[in-house]
């Protein structure tokens, strides 16, 4: 007895013409990415630890509506303290963000699932209301006797955390374009890289700012986002980083190596990297 075949006929030219297009796109991720989605390997097991909790920046989590609801009017009070002080008009803003809106869409890793009208619409909010927060901090008399950010401490370590995770970040030549256009001389004597290492000082450290600015401030800044900052600001400020040798040997934990004998003391530099054995 023969079983029973069924006839499947393929359409070869439709076929080859879907395999084509595919093919036509672009393949690989451009050079200029460096705004990616935690990998599924490490979010499986704690979706929340990679996500922000009170603040989205960015096109990622734009559509959390129970983030955008709770914060967008400090968001939007904030741009508008912002444009109040500046001679650019939210017209000039936009303007200006649409013109690198292309480098700036290419800094994501994958769809986003925005129209240029949207993304354009998150930077400068976004853009405006961290810059506005790093004055605030810089600046006391900037701030508002109502402003919950600043009254309410706990908001101000929501920013600390939520403006540090990979997903939640907005391209540094945003940031930068919204910064230039919003100058005051009165204020903005301190220019955006040291308003942002002052604001993340005691990131490292509870005791005293622990990033310096200036190795930062002495070459041209190439940081691509706020994380990717701090991380340079690490790198650069550690006198033992030997660029020549990028070998790297893991470290056992603080725990293995007190266990097999190995005693810490404190010492005095401010880097975190900079761990000496005697």
């Amino acid at each position: 007895m023969e079983a029973n075949v069924d006839q499947v006929t393929i359409d070869v030219d439709g076929l080859a013409t879907e395999l084509e297009n595919l093919m036509s796109d672009n393949l690989f991720m451009p050079l200029e990415c460096c705004i990616f989605k935690v990998p599924t390997i490490l979010s499986r097991h704690n979706e929340e630890a990679y996500a922000p909790n009170a603040f989205s920046v960015g096109p990622f989590y734009y559509k959390k509506r129970t983030l955008m609801e709770a914060t967008q009017k400090i968001k939007l009070k904030y741009l508008r303290g912002l444009i109040s002080r500046s001679q650019s008009s939210l017209k000039d803003l936009i303007e200006a963000v649409t013109k690198v809106q292309d480098v700036a869409r290419k800094c994501y890793a994958g769809p986003i699932g925005m129209t240029m009208k949207e993304f354009a619409k998150v930077m400068v909010l976004d853009g405006c209301f961290i810059i506005e927060l790093f004055h605030k901090k810089a600046y006391e008399d900037l701030r508002d006797k109502d402003d919950p950010i600043f009254e309410m401490s706990c908001l101000l370590q929501f920013l600390f955390h939520d403006l540090i995770m990979l997903e939640n970040q907005i391209p540094w030549v945003v940031l930068d374009t919204l910064f230039n256009l919003t100058l005051m001389t009165r204020i903005d004597e301190k220019p955006l890289i040291q308003l942002t290492t002052e604001f993340f000082g005691t990131i490292f450290s509870t005791t005293e700012p622990s990033i310096d600015p200036q190795p930062l401030l002495s070459r041209p800044c190439d940081s691509k986002h706020i994380l990717d900052m701090l991380r340079n600001s690490l790198l650069w400020s550690y006198p033992g980083l030997n660029t020549a040798n990028p070998d790297w040997k893991p470290m056992p934990s603080v725990t293995s190596l007190k266990e097999a004998g190995i005693e810490f003391k404190k010492g005095n530099s401010k880097s975190i990297l900079d761990i000496k054995f005697d």
